[in-house]
């Protein structure tokens, strides 16, 4: 019995070293550069404006020639810099479509600002888009 578990505890160490050797090996991006990528935010809009209990529905898509990490969604609150939404998705792929929804509480009056980063690669190179609407108190 004891064989056994060290035969399957081996198996799974030599496993786990290939998949962390195999993301390792995909995140050389040479040829990629952040020109490469287009990261188009389709809603919110610029200056759209939600008024309290309104659905703001996000929407954006990236594309690359090759495969990416993956992509973040940071949605702040500008009055008191609170990140009211956050996604991370570490999905290994050359296409993302992103559609989230944020209901606005109506708690405070404020600016928001919306950011969706596509990360190129696990060593930090990446490219973002920023758009800036608002959201109504109650």
């Amino acid at each position: 019995m004891k064989k056994n578990n060290q035969i399957i505890n081996a198996f799974l160490l030599i496993a786990t070293l290939f998949v962390f050797n195999a993301c390792e090996n995909e995140d050389q991006h040479p040829d990629l550069s952040t020109s490469d990528i287009s990261l188009l935010i389709n809603s919110p809009t610029d200056t759209q404006e939600f008024e309290a209990n309104d659905t703001v529905f996000i929407s954006a898509t990236i594309d690359a020639p090759i495969e990416m990490h993956g992509y973040e969604v940071h949605l702040t609150r500008l009055a008191d810099t609170v990140e009211v939404l956050t996604k991370d998705i570490d999905l290994h792929t050359n296409h993302f479509t992103i559609n989230e929804t944020y209901i606005n509480p109506g708690l405070v009056h404020s600016d928001m600002e919306l950011e969706i980063i596509a990360m190129i690669d696990h060593n930090g190179q990446s490219t973002s888009k920023k758009v800036h609407f608002h959201c109504h108190q109650k």
